[in-house]
């Protein structure tokens, strides 16, 4: 048993008060959550997408620092989505504030389209997979509905699904 995460790889770059960089990370499930289960003992493998770029390099680390296996498509002409974290103090507590544009360029890494590879995953998962989904989207409901393992929603966002009638 494998505990599987799918996704668009996202990279969170730390930036202290004086706006400098002070680390960069793979984030959301594939790595948050991913990365800890591994440690916990758990197997777990990660499927994905990112750009080929520095950013989805370092989420790609991220992953194989923590002994996580993958499969990640590199796409080019795509920049790795980013989540910035602002870092600061307020009444003596480090408080963070996650925004998913570039504080200097102002300029926005983030898309809506996923880039993921939903046949070459639906091909690949083993029968006793868990799935690990960070959001919920078209390619990952067509996932769902075309598949038999059991599921798990980090739930981040839904906003595809938010006007449907039911």
């Amino acid at each position: 048993m494998r505990i599987v995460s799918i996704t668009d790889l996202v990279c969170d770059v730390y930036y202290d008060e004086k706006m400098n960089i002070i680390g960069a990370f793979g984030g959301m499930s594939a790595c948050n959550i991913i990365c800890n289960l591994q440690y916990m003992g758990f197997k777990t493998y990660t499927y994905g997408a990112c750009g080929n770029d520095t950013l989805g390099k370092i989420c790609i680390d991220s992953l194989n620092d923590c002994n996580v296996e993958n499969t990640i498509e590199m796409i080019d002409n795509v920049n790795t989505k980013t989540y910035h974290i602002l870092t600061k103090y307020e009444n003596n507590k480090k408080v963070f504030r996650s925004v998913k544009y570039c504080p200097y360029c102002k300029k926005s890494s983030w898309y809506d389209n996923s880039y993921i590879n939903i046949d070459y995953i639906i091909n690949n998962l083993l029968t006793d997979d868990i799935l690990v989904f960070d959001n919920l989207n078209n390619r990952n409901q067509y996932i769902v509905d075309n598949t038999k393992n059991i599921k798990l929603l980090d739930l981040g966002t839904y906003y595809e699904f938010e006007n449907i009638d039911t």
